[in-house]
């Protein structure tokens, strides 16, 4: 997976957390775009989840918060999304 480019928003269902959406090329794929959230853009020390299918197919973190699965349907992924250019 290689990454071609990112935006973040404020996730409004998410307590102090951010829905980072990214367009990425994956070997011997067309290009995708994923959604992740984390906890922060600049500490090292953040929690990443995947919210969406594709960012789940491509990286092991968790996704759910609190027993509560997320997905493409939370809220601000389309606006993550939107920010990308």
């Amino acid at each position: 997976m290689s990454p071609v480019e990112l935006a973040a928003v404020e996730a409004p269902a998410l307590k102090d957390a951010y829905l980072v959406a990214m367009s990425f090329s994956a070997e011997g794929g067309d290009d995708a775009i994923g959604v992740w959230a984390t906890t922060s853009l600049a500490d090292e020390s953040m929690s990443v989840m995947a919210v969406d299918g594709y960012a789940a197919s491509f990286t092991n973190w968790p996704n759910a918060v609190n027993g509560q699965k997320l997905d493409a349907t939370e809220p601000g992924v389309d606006d993550a999304i939107a920010c990308l250019g």
